[in-house]
């Protein structure tokens, strides 16, 4: 899958949730749930050790759904994303020493920025889907409103502490294609995924 597809694969989804795979049984669960409330793309963050297992099984058992590899810094992470299947990668920034290995691996990548700098660095990288993080806590509805105004041809998946509360806003966000969190991932959490995502696609529909 090249670049190109992970971007209209990540568009068409909407939601990228979360996962945290703290044991290889409970994350597939999770994962389980979420395809069948509508998902069809999700994260798994590379920071324990069962998270290999659970994207390797999970992409089995749902061939169809796009699997990121998130929270990827650097050569060993990257191996164990890509000996576990996973489609792309997802980095909380991106480094030259970072884009030189990805390039190498054959994986998509989408590199998380916060400041203009890093967008244009991203960009002479050869990126143009970047991931912004942390998305609420640095004012990201403000700041990816003028970015849309000055990096043209460059879309954002925002994440950090979104909620389903503030979905629409970012979904009317012209440079917005996806919010990714782990809000639907929360026991209390009542609401199918689909509603959610329904959500975010009003939203952008208002554009």
């Amino acid at each position: 899958m090249d670049m190109q597809e992970t971007a209209k694969r990540i568009a068409e989804a909407g939601i990228m949730p979360i996962v945290t795979a703290r044991e290889v049984t409970d994350g597939l669960e999770l994962v389980d749930r979420l395809v069948q409330s509508g998902t069809t793309a999700v994260e798994i963050l590379f920071r324990t050790p069962h998270a290999p297992d659970v994207l390797r099984e999970a992409k089995a058992r749902h061939p169809s759904c796009l699997f990121a590899a998130g929270t990827i810094m650097d050569a060993e992470s990257l191996d164990r994303a890509h000996d576990a299947g996973a489609d792309c990668l997802v980095s909380p920034g991106l480094t030259q020493q970072l884009a030189e290995i990805v390039s190498q691996s054959g994986l998509p990548l989408v590199p998380g920025v916060q400041t203009a700098s890093e967008v244009m660095f991203a960009r002479e990288a050869g990126y143009r889907l970047l991931k912004f993080y942390p998305a609420e806590a640095a004012n990201a509805l403000e700041v990816l409103a003028d970015f849309a105004n000055i990096f043209r041809d460059t879309t954002f998946m925002a994440t950090g502490k979104i909620s389903s509360s503030v979905l629409a806003n970012y979904a009317r966000l012209p440079n917005v294609c996806a919010v990714g969190g782990s809000w639907m991932l929360k026991s209390d959490y009542a609401g199918p995924l689909v509603d959610e995502i329904r959500l975010f696609v009003r939203g952008s529909a208002a554009n």
